[in-house]
């Protein structure tokens, strides 16, 4: 199984230290989606997940705040994580499209590979 990344930034460049806000897309199979979601969340620099399916449509927007990183997952039980579940099995593959802040500027390489804290697929 494969995991395709994609992304851009905007904002100021981090050379001026002021955070921009970077996006991923990562399609991942619909088997592998709370554990690479559980990954973001430890990740501590995202601040939005939206779940879409392979035509673009969303299917949920989670906002991570300050408090839902501090937390953990745990912010994101009972009811999102089953929402979560329910799409991963109606689904095959799912898009995550992914708001990080990126402050040092390390979400981003010269070739566009995914930083190495992006979730594995293999986990």
């Amino acid at each position: 199984m494969s995991t395709d990344f994609h992304g851009f930034s905007s904002g100021p460049d981090s050379a001026g230290g002021a955070p921009r806000t970077v996006v991923d897309w990562i399609t991942v199979a619909g088997d592998q989606l709370i554990a690479t979601i559980k990954q973001l969340v430890a990740d501590g620099n995202v601040r939005r997940v939206i779940l879409r399916d392979s035509s673009g449509r969303e299917f949920l927007s989670v906002p991570l705040t300050a408090s839902a990183v501090v937390g953990g997952i745990t912010v994101l039980a009972a009811p999102v994580l089953a929402a979560i579940g329910v799409i991963a099995a109606m689904v095959a593959e799912v898009t995550l499209e992914v708001e990080r802040t990126d402050v040092d500027g390390v979400n981003e390489s010269e070739d566009g590979t995914p930083p190495p804290s992006s979730p594995d697929p293999e986990v």
